[in-house]
């Protein structure tokens, strides 16, 4: 039985959907885009949407609004996906990495003494779907001797006056916080919509933009939007309208737009997030911790708790008592029976890169220990019962056969 990692959900409401777009002569950034932001700010009851044409690119871009330069900080979790280390490289600034708790999120006991004079952000990584601790981090940063620390360098930063939060929320569209959605926590939020995300647009982002008063959030976006275009007054689809064909740039822009294809995915997908496609992760998720949870070797991860709610993008298991190389050989056995599994993440410090500018694994020894041990399960809705009780069939035998041979 063949059982991919991540297929993308297409049905024919997609397809057609996408079909309608290439009939219209429209494919580049148009009324698509436009309903998708829409749509998406509706979602989080009217917190402006910005689409682009990744998380990566999102991330950089409100970065670089903010000011981030070189000789600033901003810390990140070690236990990541590249992007949002390289998203303040690219500012020419320092990523400062922080460990993480059990629960893979950044460790907030860790913050405050990372804090300095140069810190002028914190991306903090929801994983897996799985929120951080905002409440903790937002306390830690408006600490009195953290909003004094507090060093601005220009009109946005003096006009909050403290630490930016940027979330990382690749993972997390959908997911709850304290009884609010992903997307209305923190100053700025960032979501993927890459083809393997809960919701997709082949390749794309979405930035929601949250900062309190007196920031202009409407004012931002549009800023940002034009910086999205190369720098244009007007997009594509606005010059093409009417005696439209007239514009100015005024701003160093990019080209990070997303387009109406990938966007005419997602939108028929956002229409069926919250009653299809959520649901069927639960039942799959929920179905892989029934099946696992009596086993002693299971770690299994959380889908609720008090504070926090999963949208189920990833299900992360951890194998309890193996090592890294046990890891691998359960994966290499699941793939001998066309089972495609993952790993979610490689720490940063591990990486060849991240090492010759200085960092190393060994001051991040809950990520390395969480990540010699985890195996991400795939979960998607068109996982059949029957698909999911032989996977785990295969992975038990898979895991008693190393520990056999231990």
């Amino acid at each position: 039985m063949k059982i991919p990692f991540a297929p993308p959900y297409i049905d024919d409401e997609i397809i057609e959907n996408v079909v309608d777009s290439l009939r219209s002569g429209w494919i580049t950034t148009g009324p698509k885009v436009a309903e998708l932001e829409r749509k998406m700010s509706e979602y989080l009851h009217g917190i402006p949407a910005l689409c682009v044409g990744s998380a990566s690119a999102g991330m950089q871009l409100m970065l670089e609004w903010w000011g981030i330069e070189p000789g600033d900080e901003v810390i990140i979790p070690a236990y990541t996906y590249a992007s949002t280390a390289t998203a303040v490289l690219h500012c020419g600034a320092k990523p400062v990495m922080v460990d993480v708790g059990p629960d893979f999120t950044m460790d907030v006991h860790q913050l405050s003494h990372l804090i300095t004079e140069k810190t002028k952000a914190i991306i903090p990584v929801d994983i897996g779907g799985w929120p951080c601790h905002y409440d903790a981090i937002f306390s830690i940063i408006q600490l009195p001797e953290n909003l004094k620390k507090f060093s601005p360098n220009n009109e946005h930063q003096r006009k909050l006056g403290r630490i930016l939060i940027l979330s990382d929320a690749a993972h997390s569209f959908g997911s709850w916080y304290q009884n609010r959605k992903i997307g209305s926590i923190s100053d700025v939020t960032v979501v993927s919509l890459h083809a393997v995300k809960n919701i997709t647009s082949a390749e794309g982002g979405v930035i929601f933009i949250n900062l309190p008063a007196p920031f202009d959030n409407r004012q931002i976006y549009q800023e940002n939007k034009i910086i999205t275009q190369n720098g244009h007054s007007k997009n594509v689809h606005e010059k093409s309208l009417a005696d439209g064909w007239k514009y100015d740039i005024v701003s160093l822009g990019k080209k990070i737009n997303m387009t109406d294809l990938g966007a005419a995915i997602a939108l028929a997908q956002l229409n069926k997030y919250d009653d299809l496609l959520k649901e069927e992760r639960f039942r799959v998720f929920q179905r892989y911790s029934e099946k696992l949870k009596e086993y002693d070797w299971a770690l299994l991860p959380l889908w609720e708790d008090e504070h926090r709610k999963s949208n189920g993008h990833l299900f992360m298991l951890r194998v309890d008592g193996i090592t890294e190389q046990q890891r691998d050989q359960i994966i290499h056995q699941l793939k001998d029976q066309e089972i495609s599994t993952n790993v979610h993440f490689i720490p940063l410090p591990l990486f060849s890169y991240f090492k010759t500018i200085g960092y190393d694994i060994q001051h991040f020894p809950r990520a390395l220990a969480l990540y010699q041990q985890e195996i991400s399960l795939p979960i998607y809705p068109q996982l059949s019962n029957e698909m999911i009780d032989f996977l785990v069939n295969q992975l038990i035998l898979a895991v008693q056969k190393v520990q056999l041979n231990d």
